[in-house]
């Protein structure tokens, strides 16, 4: 999906949350925020090259010994 599509979408799904009755499942919905650009890039990255999405995940802030005790993230 577009990021530009997102809001449309996500609206679209809180309104047959609330046609179908479900209030609290249409506000969570609509409470959900666009993404940023690095985790809509990262969800259409992960489908078509997981190796590689796989790399980001290893690399992400504070996710290996090294990488907390350096001051870089």
């Amino acid at each position: 999906m577009l990021a530009s599509a997102f809001t449309a979408t996500r609206d679209e799904y809180a309104a047959e949350a609330t046609k179908a009755g479900d209030r609290a499942l249409a506000a969570a919905i609509a409470a959900l925020p666009k993404p940023t650009v690095a985790a809509w890039a990262a969800g259409i990255l992960a489908p078509r090259r997981p190796k590689e999405a796989q790399s980001l995940v290893r690399w992400t802030p504070g996710s290996c010994a090294s990488c907390r005790m350096t001051s870089m993230w």
